[in-house]
């Protein structure tokens, strides 16, 4: 417990400590490999950063990840040498934070921003086309929480 204001609060990492192990376990398990995948499985993830360079040589080196930053100028693809793959971008002037934002493929970008909508999220990046690959947008849920979409083509 960490002591915040005369009070004791329970520290994120033993929180996290309590749970995690519950949930490594129901995915490591062979039994749960069998046949199961998950829907609209995550498919894309990006890193937007104040300074790209910096962060593509730290996640390279911590991860060994191959960057290519020549295939489309401004936007680093990352392979990390197994799925989902990412992109390395540098935080626009418009933009809260960096941050670390997940990709969810979808069949209907439509269906499911009009459905997050119902439900009380907020479209932030409409259905934007990306040539030859498909579309993506995203979406803050009702706590604020960013989340993207992809609809390949």
């Amino acid at each position: 417990m960490a002591q915040v204001g005369g009070t004791a609060k329970p520290q994120l990492g033993s929180e996290i400590a309590r749970w995690l192990p519950l949930v490594w376990g129901q995915h490591s398990s062979k039994a749960n490999e069998r046949e199961k995948t998950m829907p609209n499985p995550l498919c894309h993830f990006e890193l937007m950063t104040n300074d790209p360079a910096k962060c593509m040589k730290f996640y390279s080196e911590i991860f060994d990840w191959k960057l290519d930053d020549v295939s489309m100028p401004g936007y680093t693809l990352v392979n990390t040498g197994a799925e989902p793959g990412g992109g390395i971008f540098p935080k626009p002037p418009h933009a809260p934070g960096v941050c670390l934002n997940v990709y969810f493929m979808v069949e209907s970008i439509d269906a499911t921003l009009a459905k997050a909508n119902q439900l009380g999220a907020t479209t932030i990046v409409p259905k934007t086309p990306i040539p030859g690959h498909g579309q993506f947008a995203m979406f803050t849920d009702p706590e604020g929480i960013a989340v993207g979409l992809f609809q390949p083509q």
